[in-house]
């Protein structure tokens, strides 16, 4: 029997103190990987070493990934400590978005002339604080062909420049509904 048990649990508690033991103590992880296309793929791991074996990097490397909100994670694959919740799965989905298309760059034509409305924007998010819109509203029509007002302005927006053949195309045909109208000469605003 031990007669002085406060003074183990110093002595224990003094020399374990700054080994990190929770390190060493195997805790599962979440990995969710985000496909290009944006199907998710949640993966569960019995330990920090076998996610990394799994990803082929260090622990470290994994504990620095672990419950951070980092864009892009750790080539796509994001690591939690518990299972997300919708909320949480959601946000989730929104950075890994929002990774996506930061980077795409945009060319915004004035949708009755088919000039462009400032130079291209490097960035979706970019062209989002130039209209002073979310940039969600501004991926919904991109490449669609399909005119939207933003910023008091009609525009048509695409991923790529237009060539002089395409806005010819364009200009010589008028959508409505997403309907050829040659009639019309105009385009439409879209919904």
């Amino acid at each position: 029997m031990i007669e002085y048990p406060e003074i183990i649990d110093k002595l224990v508690s003094d020399a374990t103190q700054g080994l990190e033991l929770d390190r060493i103590i195997a805790k599962k992880v979440w990995k969710y990987y985000i496909k290009a296309d944006g199907i998710v793929v949640k993966t569960t791991y019995e330990s920090i070493g076998a996610v990394a074996k799994a990803l082929n990097v260090h622990q470290t490397v994994i504990n620095n990934h672990l419950d951070k909100w980092i864009k892009g994670g750790l080539e796509d694959n994001y690591l939690f400590s518990s299972e997300l919740d919708s909320l949480e799965f959601e946000k989730l989905m929104e950075l890994s978005l929002l990774r996506k298309y930061n980077n795409l760059k945009v060319w915004v034509y004035d949708a009755l002339t088919l000039e462009l409305i400032s130079d291209m924007f490097s960035s979706m998010k970019k062209a989002a604080d130039y209209f002073n819109v979310d940039y969600r509203s501004l991926l919904k029509h991109l490449d669609t062909k399909k005119a939207t007002t933003k910023g008091g302005k009609l525009i048509l927006l695409f991923s790529n420049e237009l060539s002089e053949l395409e806005k010819e195309s364009l200009l010589n045909r008028a959508w409505c509904g997403g309907k050829t109208n040659r009639a019309a000469g105009r385009f439409h605003q879209q919904p």
